[in-house]
């Protein structure tokens, strides 16, 4: 699954870039240093219950919705505003 997982991380992280047309190393480790520190890639986390392909696929979602473009607010953020607005 770690290898699914770099790798759809590493899609979302170049498309972003060519996007953009920014094509240096430099700008898709911008996208990389947004990943939690937090986040737990051990084999104790929560984590090990996702396997697979598909696994893979929902947790690099969950990693990229942590993405911000400048001047905007990221998928994750947004949702934690409206779920604290409706309490």
């Amino acid at each position: 699954m770690g290898l699914y997982l770099i790798s759809y991380i590493g899609i979302e992280v170049i498309d972003r870039c060519v996007a953009k047309g920014e094509y240096e190393p430099k700008d898709m480790l911008k996208y990389l240093t947004m990943i939690p520190a937090s986040f737990d890639f051990t084999s104790k986390s929560p984590l090990k219950e996702f396997g697979g392909r598909s696994g893979a696929r929902k947790i690099a979602g969950e990693i990229t919705s942590q993405f911000e473009e400048e001047g905007e607010i990221s998928v994750a953020k947004l949702q934690k505003q409206i779920l604290e607005s409706e309490s």
